[in-house]
């Protein structure tokens, strides 16, 4: 759950820095250099809620699964076309 949660914050904190980014000339002159301030600390945020999804992901592969499951989610596996029909 909470891999899902940090990836749908992160993609609309993304979404919130483009607009806020798109307009900032009308944001400076309706909150003044406080917009670029805010611009810059919710640009933080959005960095690491980016980083700590997929962080997530693995740390929880590695609990689930154990460090033999950890690696195989770290690395990607090649199998045949063959094992897609089993």
């Amino acid at each position: 759950m909470l891999l899902r949660l940090t990836g749908l914050y992160a993609f609309f904190m993304i979404f919130l820095q483009i607009m806020l980014g798109g307009f900032m000339p009308i944001w400076q002159n309706i909150f003044g250099p406080k917009a670029t301030v805010n611009h810059e600390k919710l640009g933080l945020i959005t960095y690491i809620l980016v980083l700590s999804h997929p962080t997530f992901f693995l740390v929880g592969a590695l609990l689930r699964k154990g460090l033999e499951g950890f690696y195989t989610t770290l690395v990607p596996q090649f199998i045949t076309k063959n094992s897609f029909f089993y």
